[in-house]
């Protein structure tokens, strides 16, 4: 089974806000944007931080230039 769905790190994630990591870490422990902790890292799904972005109108660069990762799974 493959699951399409996309993940940001903190820093991909601060760097489509246009926000520092540290801020990213605050708004994740706060509550006020979705993430899932793997391992020692906080990853951020793309359709979490889509939906974050859009409810403040604060995306520095365009969402479709985000580089993502993808989590496979066979």
């Amino acid at each position: 089974m493959t699951d399409n769905t996309q993940h940001l790190s903190v820093t991909q994630t601060a760097a489509a806000l246009g926000i520092s990591r540290q801020r990213v870490l605050v708004l994740v422990a706060e509550g006020r944007l979705p993430a899932v902790k793997v391992g020692s890292y906080w990853v951020i799904r793309a359709d979490d931080l889509e939906q974050f972005a859009a409810n403040r109108a604060i995306l520095s660069i365009p969402f479709d230039e985000i580089e993502v990762n993808r989590k496979q799974e066979d």
